[in-house]
């Protein structure tokens, strides 16, 4: 598994419905994601999201067109919150509860702080 797995994973999962190609060429990985989401529940906006990373120097460039319409810097903003949320969790540890089986990301200075507690019977996660 390359390190820019994950990312792929998102974006297939997430930015992929209408469109989702990914092409591996030596250490470079192109992709082309469209996905059709809904604005203000009143019409739906493309967004193309295209991805050019190379695994040996470990770039990664996400160029982000949201189509036309009155909210189109919208559309991207959200998807570029989105995109940070998911690089917290890539350093976020997953952890199970013991007692409940509930499971969460946390980040490791949370943990080591003690503060990291189940939402779901209050037991202090390890």
């Amino acid at each position: 598994m390359t390190r820019i797995s994950p990312l792929l994973h998102f974006l297939q999962q997430n930015y992929g419905d209408v469109l989702n190609r990914v092409w591996h060429e030596g250490t470079k990985t192109i992709a082309v994601f469209i996905h059709e989401g809904s604005v203000l529940y009143s019409y739906t906006q493309p967004l193309t999201v295209l991805l050019e990373h190379d695994e040996q120097d470990g770039r990664c460039k996400l160029t982000v067109v949201a189509g036309t319409g009155r909210v189109r810097a919208g559309t991207e903003t959200t998807f570029l919150a989105a995109v940070k949320e998911f690089e917290k969790r890539l350093d976020a540890i997953h952890i199970t509860c013991s007692n409940c089986g509930a499971t969460y990301y946390y980040q490791p200075d949370t943990l080591k702080s003690d503060k990291a507690r189940c939402q779901n019977c209050g037991r202090l996660l390890a």
